[in-house]
């Protein structure tokens, strides 16, 4: 990812010290006073800074930028960044886009992060000042706090997401969305953050068009190629249409030929002559492999098991193609697709606001791997930050349950689950996602839930820009479906077509397990994790042993053990 490293101290340090993060010596920018140590790394796109000649004031940047007015809409340059931050009541809230910002004097650190937390910042304190940096993992080595946070983790782990802004490791802090923190000579001055808060209304949703229309439009107009990453699904497809005719651009799509996400993607592609890149390799080497899933166990957090890390390898070859990638990550809130077993099944828990009640309905099982004691620790957890993050919700008969629903994933889910996958992204390309920023999901809210559901503003789009795209049938995990078909019935229909067997399997899963087989059975059995405090070692022998045994129903939860395995090595700073 596109980072930031910094070590504020209570007292000058009489000699000049070195900055003591891995990928120091390949920052692109450091700055170090007796005070004061910061660096930032990544790519030059996505890590922009300004200093004075000596050093003592400045600023860092990393992510994207992105201005929406009266004047249309700015992808942010460094000039733009400069003019911004030299007004002492910088305002992060007023921005699209994702990103961190430190700009720093002397003796103080300002952070700041953009207003849905796509973007974020981890503190702890040292013996003589603070460490602050956009990786968790450095931040632990350094601080020593390297204790797992159960409480925290619950919701990462038997739920969707996690509800909390928690970063996950005991006397680590994380900065929540819309956040803003001061240190002054070490210690921490101010941490607030502004909760995202739309207005709600029955109006019409001819603003959210404009402004989605003005997010891609003004994506081609960069001095690289927009490159749409297009599967079978609604939210690539609506920005495909809004992308048609708005100037030159490409389309690309990762995966197996035999995917129908990819099929489809590449049958749209012929059907509107727009050049598609498809990439799909063989797995690397055992250790090419191992690399591979480790750095992304690392900086995915949990969100996404390891073989995601196979799958989204490509970034830096579009890079090299002089590409801007934008997706349709997170479409799902302007066409009222999140938590609908909430609307429909907990309801009364809603308004209620019974907690427990609402928690039932968010469950995902991933793997059964920890010790009673453990769970029964995270899932308690869980329920203690659901009950804070409804709390801070406001009351759902005041703003109806679906625009309740859908502002709750928006608080919760966004920063949570889509947060760690655009930080990892922002080390490789410049990226950014239209369907989830601020002021098309302020005017998405103006709107009516009715005009939302079942993809109605969507497919509207879609037949008003490009009916071409309307023809061909859309893809839901695996299973297509007829393009006509609102979501509720489209649900019941894969639903069906999933139980007789009549859906595409990705064998990345089962493929990297094989290729890493003696790596994870030596970790099974290793000491390590026989000692740690976490996972049950016996579940977790028995698990690994009966998948390699022939036992085939286990592959998922075996993989997600390497992956909470290797990343709880990433904070606690042991290799494989």
């Amino acid at each position: 990812m596109s980072w930031i490293f910094g070590i504020l101290r209570t007292s000058p340090v009489p000699k000049r010290p070195c900055i003591p993060v891995p990928d120091a010596e390949a920052s692109i920018h450091s700055i170090v006073l007796p005070s004061l140590q910061l660096a930032a790394g990544g790519i030059p796109e996505t890590c922009l800074c300004e200093t004075s000649a000596d050093q003592t004031h400045g600023w860092i940047v990393v992510g994207l930028g992105i201005e929406v007015s009266g004047r249309g809409v700015r992808l942010l340059t460094r000039a733009d960044w400069k003019t911004l931050l030299e007004v002492t009541s910088f305002d992060a809230g007023t921005l699209d886009g994702h990103f961190v910002i430190l700009r720093w004097s002397t003796d103080r650190i300002e952070c700041f992060t953009d207003s849905l937390g796509l973007r974020t910042a981890y503190a702890a304190p040292l013996e003589d000042g603070v460490c602050i940096s956009t990786r968790l993992d450095w931040v632990a080595r350094l601080s020593g706090r390297k204790e797992l946070d159960a409480e925290a983790l619950g919701g990462k782990w038997f739920y969707l997401n996690q509800q909390s802004y928690a970063s996950g490791v005991v006397g680590i802090e994380r900065l929540a969305p819309g956040g803003h923190a001061v240190w002054i000579r070490g210690r921490r001055a101010i941490h607030r953050a502004v909760p995202f808060l739309p207005e709600f209304g029955r109006g019409m949703l001819t603003a959210a068009r404009e402004i989605l229309e003005g997010l891609v439009g003004t994506a081609t107009h960069q001095d690289r190629t927009v490159s749409l990453g297009l599967s079978g699904g609604m939210d690539s497809r609506v920005l495909l249409a809004a992308l048609h005719g708005a100037g030159p651009f490409a389309l690309h799509s990762f995966g197996d030929t035999l995917d129908p996400d990819v099929r489809t993607a590449q049958t749209l592609a012929r059907a509107l002559e727009i050049p598609h890149d498809h990439f799909h390799e063989g797995l690397p080497d055992r250790d090419a492999c191992l690399a591979l899933v480790c750095r992304h166990a690392a900086a995915a957090h949990l969100t996404e098991s390891v073989s995601a890390a196979v799958k989204l390898r490509y970034f830096p070859d579009l890079r090299r193609m002089n590409r801007l990638t934008i997706d349709g990550g997170f479409g799902e809130i302007a066409r009222r697709h999140y938590f609908s077993r909430l609307v429909h099944f907990g309801r009364s828990a809603l308004y209620k606001g019974h907690a427990a009640g609402v928690l039932r309905w968010l469950r995902l099982s991933r793997a059964d791997i920890f010790s009673p004691e453990t769970a029964a620790r995270m899932h308690g957890g869980c329920l203690a930050a659901l009950e804070t993050a409804m709390s801070a919700m406001p009351r759902p008969g005041d703003v109806g349950i679906e625009n309740y629903v859908d502002l709750f994933a928006l608080r919760t889910r966004i920063p949570n689950y889509g947060g760690p996958e655009q930080a990892r992204m922002d080390a490789y390309i410049v990226s950014f996602m239209p369907l989830v920023q601020p002021s098309f999901l302020r005017a998405v809210f103006q709107a009516g839930p009715a005009d939302r559901a079942n993809g109605r503003f969507y497919r509207r789009l879609i037949r008003d820009r490009c009916p071409t795209l309307a023809r061909v049938p859309l893809v839901k995990s695996g299973i297509t479906y007829p393009f006509s078909l609102p979501d509720s019935a489209a649900w019941l229909f894969t639903k069906i077509k999933a139980r007789t067997g009549i859906r595409y399997v990705d064998p990345t899963s089962e493929a990297l397990l094989t290729r890493l087989k003696d790596v994870i059975i030596d970790l099974a059995h290793s000491e390590e994790v026989r000692t740690q405090p976490y996972a049950d070692a016996r579940r977790v022998v028995e698990l690994v042993d009966r998948y390699y045994g022939g036992d085939r129903s286990c592959a998922m939860a075996a993989e997600w053990w390497l992956t909470f395995e290797l990343w709880r090595r990433a904070i606690v700073g042991r290799s494989v």
